[in-house]
């Protein structure tokens, strides 16, 4: 049996009826992370009109004795890192993107198994 045919037994069929094209996937890559931010800033808005009159000390309790929320807020990035450098955040954004583009042009391409018209990059 060739490799093609144990595939497609496994996944009920062929693999070619799952395949995503690119263009797709960036966008369902796109809708999730605009879903994922929207989320995020409508939660951080309920803790803030709900939770912040609280203050620190008095908690919101959700389930008596076992689950609370209270109000936090961290002004650095992580863990209170960089909080007095005003441009702290974005020298660091920029030196992490610095260092993602060096290291995907550098990395060595490496074929991939399954579709060898691909090539991906070789893993550390």
């Amino acid at each position: 049996m060739s490799p093609a045919s144990k595939n497609a037994a496994v996944d009920g069929g062929s693999s070619a009826a799952h395949a995503v094209s690119p263009a797709r996937r960036y966008v369902l890559f796109g809708v999730f992370a605009v879903v994922s931010i929207v989320f995020d800033q409508w939660t951080k808005a309920l803790a803030r009109s709900v939770l912040r009159p609280l203050g620190p000390y008095r908690p919101k309790v959700v389930v008596d004795g076992f689950f609370k929320l209270r109000y936090s807020e961290n002004p650095g990035v992580a863990f209170g890192l960089l909080q007095q450098l005003p441009a702290g955040r974005m020298v660091l954004t920029l030196l992490a993107l610095a260092a993602a583009s060096i290291r995907s042009t550098r990395a060595p391409a490496m074929p991939c198994p399954e579709y060898p018209s691909r090539v991906l990059p070789l893993q550390d």
